[in-house]
């Protein structure tokens, strides 16, 4: 059974992110989730919409700029380190242009 169509799918791979989340890196999610309106769940999803990815970049900036390696990023948004990388440059230079 693929993943879309099993009822159960979303809950397993919401353990497994928390499970391997660093505790600390999740509050920065939390509260970039809270400052920006979205939900923890919605920061954490595939989901491509602008907004929504704009959050995501932001709250991986904020964990390495707390010192959090790229590993411990990536492994707490279920993401790769090399996809972190690209989101904290895309806030860098998002940054720079205001």
């Amino acid at each position: 059974m693929t993943p879309q169509f099993n009822p159960r799918a979303g809950e397993i791979t919401t353990r497994r992110i928390y499970h391997n989340a660093h505790p600390a890196v999740m509050r920065i999610v939390e509260a970039v989730a809270h400052a920006t309106g979205f939900t923890v769940q919605e920061i954490l999803s595939r989901s491509r919409i602008g907004p929504l990815a704009e959050a995501r970049q932001l709250a991986m900036f904020e964990a390495r700029e707390a010192g959090f390696s790229l590993n411990q990023i990536a492994r707490a948004m279920d993401r790769d380190h090399s996809t972190v990388i690209s989101g904290i440059r895309v806030e860098m230079a998002r940054r720079q242009a205001e």
